[in-house]
């Protein structure tokens, strides 16, 4: 059955596609599609395998498939020794082979060594099999080493291969990357070259795949010496939605020629296969042709500019990226004749500013580049509002000027230990409350040293349940008055809250109000001076 009777938009595709088995496994949940491709085409075989995961969501799909013998091709069997290297321990021999196929005979002549590891593993064999399994017909895989040399007196092989690299095989115009778009100007770094500029982001690396096309900066780069003398190279690599790690054997002997120039830093686009690797036990990425490259800068190519004129650098807190010396560099790049500096509420970035642009100025002096210095200000009221909350009544009126002592600063979990109030009508007291309170915790020594409270002096006294409602009752409504009253009412109306009491009297701070009267005062505390 064409499958494509099923799922018309597989038509698109444009390879015949035929189900010869569909296996179900109800307890998983899962589905394997045996499937029969006239061609080799791995893209398509990836969008098939989409088209029916998507067709019968939500069970997990996967596809065997098979192909027409007319379809084995040097590619084609690449592909099958990509899908061995996550079974066998073939250790990346087979990167960069050479790869013949005569008649009913497939020819690979490696570049990296292995010959004998290989034949003792009867790898041949195995992948004469599995072309069979896939392409119906029956082959003989003839392994090849010419490069295997042997030094005297040392019975193991000695690989001696240099990295090898050949021009691309296409001519590429701007390249478009999860980075941005990049140069197709390329620098052939290791391999023959890369085959598909269909660059894909890092962090869709989520299962193995073959052939395929990543690029990102080189973070990491190490070489280390395995017992039998062959050189590892590990690398890093992160296109900025994820980072992979790459391994390259290069045989004995350190990294040579643009192999060994690769730096921390460097731009790169890779191509090759990621598999599961059991040595590090995870996935990892195989280059078979490594290229280094450039981004594409972004130019300002507008006859007239426009000049930025607000323009935050990173003195700018949780807004600004760019420093200030590479905003101006930019600018001047762009063929702009000025810059303004606005960051928000600081003047930090004058100095860098000012520097670049007069190294600037000095090397161009005809431009006449400059910058404009500014700065996003904001107005605020140093002096909060003296009387709290709705109140009629006036000065000679009732007044309960009171002060409390706490085991700390924070009315969510410290508690009142005194409560200290005194009712002034016309400036004179007319009546007085003062109680200590049990906190039901410890004071501390340094609240002991600030208020001469001890643990002892508050063990018999009442509770908040009690002291407090008895302090409300004493307020009777009147308007409150405390020096940093916002500190005190706080603590007032946290436990009000515990009691489930209500409290909204107005209330005078005679910080501010002390602020707005003697404004000349250096301190403005209960024992400051003139």
């Amino acid at each position: 059955m064409n499958i494509s009777e099923l799922f018309p938009q597989i038509k698109s595709i444009g390879i015949p596609v035929d189900v010869e088995k569909i296996s179900i496994d109800r307890e998983s949940r899962s589905m394997l599609f045996d499937l029969y491709f006239e061609k080799f085409d791995e893209k398509a075989q990836e969008q098939v395998r989409e088209i029916l995961s998507d067709g019968f969501a939500p069970y997990t799909v996967e596809i065997k498939v098979r192909y027409a013998s007319e379809a084995l091709n040097s590619d084609s069997v690449r592909a099958v020794i990509a899908e061995m290297e996550n079974t066998e321990p073939v250790n990346g021999f087979f990167d960069d082979c050479s790869i013949f196929i005569d008649s009913s005979k497939v020819y690979c002549e490696l570049c990296h060594g292995g010959l004998e590891i290989l034949n003792g593993l009867d790898i041949p064999g195995k992948l004469s099999r599995k072309i069979g399994e896939k392409y119906g017909i029956v082959t003989e895989v003839i392994l090849s080493c010419p490069e295997i040399k042997r030094e005297e007196g040392n019975p193991e092989p000695v690989y001696k291969r240099e990295p090898v690299y050949e021009e691309p095989r296409k001519t590429y115009n701007n390249i478009e990357s999860p980075l941005g778009p990049l140069s197709g100007d390329l620098e052939g770094i290791y391999g023959r070259g890369i085959d598909s500029m269909d660059i894909i982001p890092i962090s869709s690396l989520d299962t193995p795949k073959n052939n395929i096309t990543v690029s990102g900066y080189l973070f990491k780069r190490e070489e280390k010496t395995t017992r039998r003398g062959d050189t590892i190279i590990e690398m890093g690599i992160t296109d900025h939605t994820s980072s992979c790690y790459m391994i390259i054997i290069v045989g004995s002997g350190k990294a040579q020629g643009r192999l060994g120039q690769m730096q921390p830093g460097d731009l790169l686009i890779v191509f090759g296969n990621y598999r599961f690797d059991d040595f590090v036990n995870d996935n990892i990425f195989i280059p078979k042709s490594i290229a280094r490259t450039k981004l594409i800068e972004k130019t300002d190519d507008a006859p007239e500019k426009r000049i930025e004129l607000h323009l935050h650098t990173n003195m700018s807190t949780l807004d600004g990226m760019s420093s200030p010396a590479d905003a101006v560099k930019l600018a001047y790049k762009y063929g702009h004749k000025a810059i303004a500096i606005t960051d928000h509420a600081v003047l930090q970035a004058y100095p860098e500013v000012a520097g670049e642009v007069a190294s600037i100025r000095k090397a161009d002096p005809e431009r006449g580049f400059k910058a404009i210095y500014g700065v996003e200000a904001y107005y605020v009221d140093d002096y909060s509002s003296a009387v709290h909350g709705e109140c009629t009544a006036s000065l000679n009126d009732d007044i309960v000027v009171f002060d409390l002592e706490t085991t700390g600063f924070y009315p969510h979990k410290d508690r009142i230990i005194e409560i200290g109030a005194v009712i002034l009508h016309e400036g004179k007291v007319t009546d007085r409350f003062s109680t200590f309170v049990n906190p039901k915790q410890e004071i501390s020594e340094r609240i002991t040293e600030l208020t001469g409270i001890t643990n002892d002096m508050v063990r018999g006294a009442p509770y908040e349940e009690e002291a407090i409602p008895r302090f409300i009752e004493f307020i009777a409504g009147r308007t409150l008055c405390a020096h940093n009253a916002d500190f005190d009412t706080s603590f007032i109306r946290s436990a009000c809250q515990r009691l489930k009491i209500e409290f909204d009297s107005p209330f005078i701070d005679t910080v501010n109000l002390t602020q707005c009267l003697y404004p000349d005062f250096k301190k403005f505390t209960l024992d400051a001076d003139k």
